[in-house]
């Protein structure tokens, strides 16, 4: 039952633009400027740089919130992925393949993401809804997350995992400690005009569109107490025997919320887990404490027109494409 899904993550080009960084200071330092210039050129290019590489840094870590902007943690994307993901379904704890799989099938792909939802064109769009995430250790909650319970209903089955990129995850956690846990809510909100992400197929040489982003359109507001108290009854009984040792993530459907249609291809989800009250998606940094799972939608090419599609997938292709 247990599953451990890990991906290498590699930084080549985290070190090349390190190298370029070097060589274009040299070069700096090298040219036949008054010094004043030299050293206000030189000054500007570093602290460009100095932001470039801080933003490519970001992208590859969680960011953590204890409370206190100031004093926000970092933990790199490359430890979570060792972490056993579980999904709470008809009563338990199950890994994400789909409702009827423990994942002994080979084939099974590592199907998280903390940046894009991928939408192969010939799956219906998935059916979603509002969930607690928690990161725990040795059975204790250590941080929490909003989270979607995010599928496809193909041949009776509940398809979590359809391939690549198919679950997204939160990528800025709560400290639990830090939590108005009584008056936590998960809001979500929708903006398109992602005009990229709409094209499946690229041709070598195309022109990438530009995106004409929309306003931003609040979806829903839901309460997260329920979920909160059945993550907790969950990892008192039986059914957190799977969870009692090690790290994992727990994800656990608000259980009076609908399935509703989750956007297309184009469009950027941000589901937003806090107790503050109403948020402004507009703000850049909001200004509470808050987690934030925020992923694009992108459509991808057909899953049946791939050579190299895993066997364990063909059933919910050939049946959601019939």
């Amino acid at each position: 039952m247990h599953c451990s899904m890990r991906k290498r993550v590699c930084m080549p080009m985290l070190m090349f633009h390190m190298l370029m960084h070097v060589e274009l200071s040299s070069s700096f330092l090298s040219c036949k400027l008054p010094v004043p210039t030299r050293n206000c050129v030189l000054s500007h290019c570093l602290v460009k740089r100095a932001k470039f590489d801080r933003r490519q840094l970001l992208m590859n870590y969680v960011t953590i919130d204890v409370g206190n902007i100031k004093k926000e943690q970092r933990l790199p994307i490359s430890m979570t992925e060792s972490f056993q993901k579980w999904i709470l379904s008809e009563d338990e704890l199950r890994p994400f393949f789909n409702s009827a799989s423990y994942g002994k099938e080979s084939g099974w792909v590592d199907p998280f993401s903390f940046d894009e939802a991928w939408l192969p064109t010939d799956l219906p769009l998935p059916l979603m809804r509002p969930a607690i995430g928690a990161l725990t250790k040795d059975g204790q909650v250590k941080y929490l997350m909003p989270a979607l319970d995010m599928c496809v209903q193909a041949g009776g089955k509940l398809w979590w995992n359809r391939g690549i990129n198919s679950v997204p995850l939160a990528k800025r956690w709560l400290d639990v400690n830090c939590a108005d846990l009584s008056r936590m809510s998960i809001q979500a909100f929708c903006q398109g005009g992602y005009e990229d992400a709409k094209r499946a197929v690229k041709e070598l040489g195309d022109d990438h569109p530009d995106n004409e982003l929309g306003p931003w359109k609040k979806l829903w507001e839901a309460p997260a107490a329920k979920g909160i108290v059945e993550l907790v009854e969950t990892l008192s009984d039986d059914k957190g025997a799977c969870v009692e040792k090690g790290y994992h993530i727990i994800v656990i459907p608000l259980p009076e919320e609908p399935l509703r249609e989750a956007p297309d291809a184009g469009n950027r989800l941000r589901l937003c887990l806090s107790a503050a009250g109403a948020i402004d998606p507009l703000q850049d940094g909001i200004e509470t404490t808050y987690s934030e799972l925020n992923v694009l939608f992108r459509a991808t090419m057909p899953g049946n027109e791939s050579e190299h599609m895993p066997q364990v997938y063909k059933e919910l292709f050939n049946l959601a494409g019939s």
